[in-house]
């Protein structure tokens, strides 16, 4: 149990560096680099690691997608619209964005 306990501790922390490394790369690509390409690599990196582990633990997806449904869309769609907010430049997300 204790070394169950200890693996999780350890992904748990080395997914808060990845992601706080990932902030930084945005961070110094955002003058260069679009919000939605940023959200395009991020997301296709994480599709191709997402598929690499459902086909290493031989999981069916179809049938787990139509068990999903609306529920599945909302949740998509609410991912896409954090991860689009999450890499927006912060001036973008006020006001400023919406003036002519």
């Amino acid at each position: 149990m204790k070394g169950r306990k200890t693996r999780a501790v350890t992904l748990m922390l080395l997914s808060s560096l990845s992601f706080s490394i990932m902030q930084v790369f945005v961070k110094m690509s955002s003058a260069e680099v679009g919000t939605f390409e940023q959200v395009f690599f991020r997301n296709l990196i994480s599709m191709i690691v997402a598929g690499i582990t459902v086909h290493k633990a031989k999981i069916d997806l179809i049938p787990e997608m139509k068990k999903g449904g609306l529920t599945l869309w909302g949740r998509s769609f609410f991912g896409f619209l954090g991860i689009v907010l999450f890499f927006m430049p912060p001036v973008m997300r006020g006001r400023q964005m919406w003036r002519c």
